[in-house]
């Protein structure tokens, strides 16, 4: 399916099946319909998909899923059989978010960027294959809070937070860690606890660093 005109409906349901899918010319608004993007192939998101308050699934059985628009929706769930968002960073905007993919490798299988603030108990669902694989989470214009533990000890986490910091109560878990900030990492007042073997930090602005290791870790490659 290569859509090439805009869809709009009023609250009703839109669902799309079929082999590759690709709405770059396009763009999808259903006013809190929910939005049921199922193909064998690869699915690109080259344009806006916005599903309100309603909950939007894209789900690509046989392929990637890529960016280039912004997913608007109530609850998102991105499946994919390869990555999302390998070639471009899948951007949305959504309450919460249901993220897996089966395919293989430690090149980025997973790039989300959220179009504000990020909050790691949003992310209902972040499953990948055993094997090590690559995740990278961003948020745009506000912090990325840790509320919740995320991650795992097989693969490779990176954070970043375009305009604030990485800070918050609960653990972040990688075999290899990569966190990026405007602003501070972690507070005075609540290190960041993290678990991984490899650590790797960037502030951008005058930010401080206050992590707190598990047990042991190496600084930088």
């Amino acid at each position: 399916v290569d859509l090439n005109a805009d869809i709009t409906t009023r609250g009703g349901t839109l669902e799309s099946s079929g082999v590759n899918f690709d709405i770059t010319g396009s763009s999808i608004s259903t006013s809190g319909g929910l939005v049921t993007i199922n193909h064998t192939g690869a699915v690109t998101i080259g344009a806006d998909i916005n599903s309100g308050v309603g909950d939007a699934k894209v789900i690509a059985t046989g392929g990637d899923i890529d960016g280039g628009g912004t997913i608007t929706a109530g609850g998102l769930t991105l499946d994919a059989s390869g990555g999302i968002g390998i070639g471009t960073a899948v951007t949305a905007n959504a309450a919460t978010f249901n993220l897996s993919t089966s395919g293989n490798g430690a090149d980025v299988i997973i790039s989300l960027v959220d179009c504000g603030s990020l909050i790691t108990s949003l992310i209902v669902g972040l499953l990948t294959r055993i094997s090590l694989q690559a995740i990278r989470l961003t948020a745009t214009t506000g912090d990325l809070t840790v509320d919740s533990a995320i991650g795992n000890e097989t693969d490779n986490l990176t954070l970043i937070s375009l305009a604030g910091g990485v800070a918050g109560s609960a653990t972040v878990t990688a075999a290899a860690l990569s966190i990026t900030t405007r602003g501070d990492i972690g507070t005075s007042l609540i290190a960041l606890a993290f678990d991984a073997d490899l650590l790797e930090t960037t502030t951008n602005g005058n930010g401080n660093q206050y992590l707190n290791e598990l047990d042991s870790v190496t600084i930088g490659s």
